[in-house]
């Protein structure tokens, strides 16, 4: 991402909706923990003006889903550590500092490899599994069952959305499909009905 391409301002971000972030140049100082991936912002980033809240420019504009669990009181956050070139993670292009990053699951305190979620609230992480999270599921927007997947990169078209909302999904993002049909959906898409 381009100096020219970094927005000054975002308002109601998904990770922060009640205030406005702006950017922040942290070259000269020792930049705060972004919210997002834990890690240190160096260089450029956006910033909270009311509350202790930061985020790296490519945490800020990851493409990411979001789901409301019974077993969570805040909003979960889709993570995914692997993920292809033209959808770089905002964990694995710190390389080997996210490695030493701790992302373990609150629930089966095992390390959180592939596709989780996390709260930035509580700065806990889940499996999908250990959400209890349906392995297959019926919805109306599909005749079949939907089964729960870690990541599907088999699309033909090249194109990733999520057939509820519409709008663009990760593809090493954990998902609900059904394999026959080729339809794909966001996992908190599928459950928030």
């Amino acid at each position: 991402m381009h100096c020219l391409e970094i927005q000054q301002q975002i308002h109601h971000h998904q990770y922060h909706p009640q205030h406005v972030l702006s950017t922040r140049d942290n070259l000269n100082r020792s930049g705060p923990l972004c919210k997002a991936c834990k890690l240190r912002i160096k260089g450029i980033g956006y910033e909270c003006g009311h509350c202790q809240f930061s985020l790296h420019i490519r945490c800020a504009a990851y493409i990411t889903s979001t789901l409301k669990s019974k077993s969570h009181k805040h909003t979960l956050y889709s993570f995914a550590k692997s993920v292809p070139e033209e959808f770089p993670s905002i964990l694995c292009r710190y390389g080997p500092a996210y490695d030493k990053s701790t992302f373990k699951c609150e629930v089966c305190h095992q390390q959180c490899y592939g596709s989780f979620y996390r709260c930035l609230e509580c700065d806990m992480n889940f499996h999908h599994n250990c959400l209890s999270v349906p392995y297959k599921v019926k919805h109306h927007c599909h005749i079949d069952l939907l089964t729960l997947a870690d990541s599907m990169c088999e699309e033909d078209s090249g194109e990733y959305i999520c057939d509820i909302c519409t709008e663009t999904r990760n593809p090493n993002h954990g998902l609900y499909c059904c394999k026959e049909c080729m339809a794909f959906a966001h996992i908190g898409c599928v459950l928030e009905e």
